[in-house]
């Protein structure tokens, strides 16, 4: 059990807070576009670790496991929080990785690299729907692009249902591409979880997968949106 910091220790406990900020910031954050990339925590900077679960409260992120014998020196949640959480700052990568690989996840987006999907993510966010919920709406216009995550939607035009959509399927770029209202209402039909992209993160990134033939444009399916 690690034993907690005496406040006393003045001068000390500064430098320990002054490290670990240090380390944050100009050991982590320039080599954070690698890690994101790799998906991989340098060996070389394990001498520093933990500190992303105990800023955010969050369950581990990953597995340390000694390769050899190892010394530590260890900072329970307690005094992190009393000693160095105000003065520090959780790199930015530190959610990003874990933003990037839920959008991994999609198929739509599981060929793009790191770059790519940080414009994604600048560009969007992860929408919730309950039943009823009108995603999109016949006849307006075209604003964002829809990937599903969980749930299943029913496509509805002119008063009809001609199709569903369901985990790992999209829709909405039919009215992006073609720069017309939409042409189908999309209703969904169980609680969803999407990720919603707007026009210019989908100009930037996704137009030229449909564009390419990558990814199948709707007028290669079975219906239209």
């Amino acid at each position: 059990m690690t034993s907690g910091l005496n406040f006393d220790l003045g001068e000390t406990i500064d430098m320990l807070r002054d490290t670990v900020h240090a380390f944050a910031s100009d050991e982590i954050a320039p080599r954070a576009a690698d890690i994101d990339r790799d998906n991989v925590f340098p060996s070389d900077l394990w001498g520093k670790f933990g500190e992303m679960g105990l800023l955010g409260g969050h369950r581990r992120q990953a597995t340390v496991r000694a390769a050899g014998e190892v010394e530590l020196f260890g900072v329970d949640k307690g005094t992190f929080d009393r000693l160095l959480a105000e003065d520090m700052r959780a790199p930015e990568f530190g959610h990003t990785m874990q933003a990037l690989a839920e959008l991994r996840e999609l198929s739509v987006f599981h060929g793009l690299d790191s770059e790519q999907l940080n414009v994604i993510l600048e560009h969007g966010e992860w929408v919730t729907a309950v039943h009823g919920d009108e995603l999109v709406t016949q006849g307006d216009p075209g604003d964002r692009f829809y990937v599903i995550e969980s749930g299943r939607a029913e496509i509805v035009k002119d008063g009809a249902v001609t199709a569903s959509v369901s985990k790992g399927m999209y829709f909405g770029e039919v009215a992006l591409l073609r720069d017309v209202p939409r042409t189908a209402t999309v209703i969904a039909s169980t609680p969803m979880r999407l990720f919603a992209l707007d026009r210019e993160g989908f100009e930037l990134v996704v137009a030229d997968a449909f564009r390419r033939g990558t990814l199948r444009p709707a007028a290669d399916r079975i219906w239209q949106h």
